[in-house]
């Protein structure tokens, strides 16, 4: 189908008008701010196979975030529609993410004070007794999958297979709650009616410091955000002081769980910058080998 005629076919059944087209990097080229009745929103149209299993996901997503507790991520305007066979994400216009926020706000650390102002109830919202061990487990893999794919040449045999033989066992007595490594800065929104995720993945349970670590080393190694350094200091305080006291575990456990999330972010960075940027390639890999070690020395 063209997508010209399917644009029309959009606006007209669900009373919308085009304004301009949202550049993304994901799979779903297609989405665009409109019109609706005087309201601001964002239509995420599933124009091709890959688009449309984002689509499909994010709305997966987004049912599954409501039925862990943690309903309070969604836009508040949220509706999946079908036209002409195409699905169509229509949900509120939430302005700009994090980075952008961050980067013209006067007072930028004051952004990371408020997304655990706002992500602290999320958190409690959402406590589950099932185990995070799984989900530790699955980062794990990812940081390993990164290291053995990508990284190679770059990370220490003996260390990869250490690493993957990890247990993660003594996380077993702690509570699960809303967890993503897809919390990025890039999909969240700092609104009056709190943080907002777009794009969610179909599973969101397991222990947020890994997430955490993840944005704060985002924000200060990668987009160098203003503020990103009291930032960082923030997520990591409330990672290993606050945390324990909504899942259980002991600051040891949660500070082994932000270094699993530094390591893992750092082998991403890792990942995409060796081939055109070789030097902080390699200061990445080396760091993402270092938090590694720190997170099973801090278990033993």
């Amino acid at each position: 189908m063209d997508l010209h005629v399917l644009l029309g076919s959009v606006a007209e059944a669900l009373h919308l008008e085009f304004r301009d087209q949202i550049v993304i990097v994901e799979n779903c080229k297609t989405v665009y701010r409109v019109r609706q009745d005087g309201r601001s929103l964002v239509v995420k149209i599933g124009y091709g196979e890959l688009a449309q299993k984002e689509v499909e996901a994010n709305w997966e997503g987004y049912i599954n975030l409501r039925r862990i507790g943690a309903g309070g991520l969604l836009p508040n305007t949220l509706d999946l529609h079908q036209v002409r066979g195409v699905p169509c994400l229509l949900m509120e216009d939430c302005g700009v993410n994090f980075i952008d926020v961050a980067r013209t706000a006067a007072r930028p650390v004051e952004c990371f004070s408020r997304l655990l102002l706002a992500m602290d109830p999320i958190y409690r919202a959402s406590l589950s007794t099932e185990s995070p061990v799984p989900a530790i487990r699955a980062m794990r893999d990812l940081v390993v999958e990164q290291w053995a794919g990508y990284l190679a040449d770059l990370i220490p045999p003996n260390l990869v297979s250490r690493f993957r033989a990890a247990e993660f066992e003594m996380f077993g007595g702690m509570c699960s709650c809303f967890s993503t490594f897809e919390f990025k800065p890039d999909d969240l929104f700092l609104t009056d009616g709190g943080v907002k995720k777009v794009d969610p993945i179909r599973d969101n349970l397991g222990c947020p410091a890994i997430d955490l670590a993840c944005f704060a080393g985002v924000c200060r190694d990668a987009y160098r955000l203003p503020g990103a350094n009291s930032g960082y200091r923030l997520l990591h305080t409330f990672a290993v002081e606050q945390l324990p006291q909504i899942l259980g575990g002991s600051p040891a456990h949660l500070e082994a769980a932000f270094s699993l999330g530094r390591s893992l972010q750092c082998a991403l960075s890792a990942r995409f910058r060796r081939e055109p940027y070789p030097k902080q390639g390699r200061m990445f890999a080396t760091r993402s080998a270092f938090y590694a070690r720190r997170c099973m020395k801090l278990l033993t």
